[in-house]
């Protein structure tokens, strides 16, 4: 049988993952999945990728894993994409619009050289239409295509994580509300997401060190299929300020837009998302479910590794080399 491959690279702050996909027609099997930390090192005080060690972990990680893409389809979260929700005039055409932010709103957020992307809100009044901006810096970017390059990758796009979340979620949930919120959570952070009628409406990062929750002495970010947060009270430690910070939130949302999610959907790494919901339920009006891989996607030789530790750590990933459609 042929399958067509596809590679997935996403960067966070302390570690990136790689899965490679098969595909056939509506056949998605996990193959490979490899992470390892990001290889840093400083420059004037400024943080960037160790070029040379991270092309030669690249070329490792493939040959260990056997990979055999070549096209990476990169997703980057939003502690490296800035996401602005943009009003654009009445008079400005649709084909006109990429230009004209480039032009008007572009100088205006940033003075760095930038790489941009947007899609255009739903709106039912011309002199209220609005477009989703996702901005990220030139200088990141072909950083990364360079180092895929001289590991013998070739960078064919760019994608936010919350638009791959929701690629995965219409993939394999067939009851997805009108209107809902996403929790992805990373070791540094909660990613809060707001979608409503199929579209996403809005995003605010929340920084959240699970470390600083953490009862136990270290922690390896290289093994991220074990939560940094299991036990029963440092989920009710760090409950208790997410809450906190995220009724904030859901407050201004609703005092400026007059909607709020019927469902709340967990999913991400570094917590165990399962203790988590049972300790959200009762105190928030919202049903709360909590996202996982099914075991289907899975491939008969990563099946050795149970499911249950992957849980949601590979929905963005594998969301991104999805073309949409239902499971």
């Amino acid at each position: 049988m042929f399958y067509r491959r596809v590679l997935g690279i996403e960067i966070q702050d302390h570690f990136f993952k790689m899965v490679e996909l098969h595909k056939k027609r509506a056949k998605h099997i996990v193959q490979h999945v490899t992470s390892h930390p990001i290889p840093w090192e400083t420059s004037h005080s400024e943080q960037i990728f160790d070029r040379d060690k991270f092309i030669w972990l690249l070329k490792k990680l493939q040959e260990e894993q056997h990979t055999s893409a070549r096209m990476v389809r990169l997703v980057m979260d939003s502690q490296y994409i800035s996401v602005y929700k943009q009003p654009v005039p009445a008079r400005i055409k649709e084909n006109e619009i990429r230009s004209w932010l480039e032009k008007n709103v572009i100088p205006k957020l940033t003075k760095e050289k930038v790489i941009f992307d947007y899609f255009s809100l739903r709106s039912k009044k011309r002199d209220q239409r609005k477009v989703m901006l996702f901005i990220t810096t030139k200088k990141l970017i072909d950083s990364l295509e360079d180092i895929f390059a001289w590991a013998g990758l070739e960078l064919a796009s760019v994608q936010f994580s919350s638009l791959s979340l929701f690629e995965w979620l219409q993939y394999t949930r067939r009851d997805l509300p009108f209107a809902f919120s996403t929790f992805r959570f990373t070791a540094n952070g909660v990613e809060l997401s707001w979608f409503r009628d199929s579209q996403l409406e809005g995003m605010k990062y929340l920084s959240l060190p699970l470390i600083s929750f953490c009862n136990q002495g270290g922690y390896s970010y290289s093994d991220w299929y074990r939560p940094i947060l299991t036990t029963p009270s440092e989920l009710v430690a760090f409950g208790e300020v997410l809450l906190n910070r995220v009724d904030q939130e859901m407050e201004s949302w609703f005092q400026e837009f007059h909607w709020l999610p019927d469902e709340w959907i967990l999913t991400g790494e570094g917590i165990d998302l399962y203790l988590l919901r049972n300790w959200l339920l009762g105190q928030i009006p919202a049903k709360i479910s909590v996202d996982t891989i099914p075991e289907y996607f899975i491939s008969p030789k990563l099946q050795k590794i149970p499911t249950g530790r992957f849980g949601a750590s590979l929905s963005v990933l594998i969301g991104s080399l999805l073309n949409g459609g239902k499971a």
